[in-house]
Formats: C-alpha cells, sequence, structure tokens
C-alpha cells in the first residue's frame, strides 16, 4: 500500500498516554485506516483503550497491533496481536560478542550484522 502521511502518528512516547493521544488522531480523520501497528504493545494498549472509550470496537472498527509481546498482551479484554523479537537470544548473542571483544581486542575488525527472526503472534485485536 502507498505510504500515507495522515495516518503515521507521532505521539512522542511510547506509553499509553502516547496510544491514547494516537487513537485522539485517528478518531479525527474524515478518511481511517482499518488497521493500526503500533511500534510498542504499551502504545496498542492505549490506543486500544481510548477507541473502546469512545464507543468503538477492535477488532470490528479498527484492528490494532503491537510490538514487543510484553507479558500481559493475551491477558488484556482484547488479546493484542503483537510481534515477538527474541529478546533473550539478542542479550546472549550481545553479551558473547562483548566479550570477545575484550578479551580479542582488533581495532581493525570489521563490524557484524546479526539477524534474529521475529515472531507474529495473532490475537483477537487483529481479528485474528
Amino acid at each position: 500500500l502507498p505510504r500515507r502521511a495522515d495516518w503515521a502518528f507521532s505521539v512522542g512516547n511510547n506509553n499509553p498516554t502516547g496510544g491514547a493521544r494516537a487513537a485522539e488522531m485517528w478518531l479525527a480523520l474524515s478518511q481511517r485506516p482499518t488497521a493500526m501497528f503500533c511500534t510498542t504493545d504499551r502504545l496498542a494498549m492505549g490506543f486500544i483503550h481510548r477507541i473502546q472509550e469512545a464507543g468503538l470496537r477492535v477488532p470490528d472498527d479498527v484492528a490494532v497491533a503491537g510490538f514487543d509481546d510484553i507479558p500481559f498482551s493475551d491477558y488484556l479484554e482484547v488479546p493484542l496481536t503483537t510481534v515477538a523479537y527474541p529478546k533473550y537470544e539478542m542479550g546472549e548473542l550481545a553479551t558473547r560478542r562483548l566479550i570477545d571483544l575484550i578479551e580479542n581486542p582488533d581495532p581493525h575488525r570489521s563490524p557484524e550484522q546479526v539477524l534474529l527472526e521475529p515472531r507474529l503472534i495473532p490475537r483477537r485485536s487483529s481479528g485474528a
């Protein structure tokens, strides 16, 4: 889909209050997207809460997804679809790399890029 600038909201924080602010912006649109992706689960929670306060339903009126898979995402009134990233593996890999850099210093070492696979966890907030 083409990117629409009026459908991208900058709210200044990653808290539920920012999500509620994004929902206000979404509610003010004359033509609303049918789905929203929030960059954190906490933003998505605030977004959903404000949408419900306005009398709308998730996912019937708008589908919502977050990013993080924080521990209580699946315990919400409408369980949150989210993207989980491998937190433990990231920490383990970073620790191993740091120890290697300390034990084997090399000012000419090239940076390495590591790609870890995220995982989509579909729940009811997206209509799953």
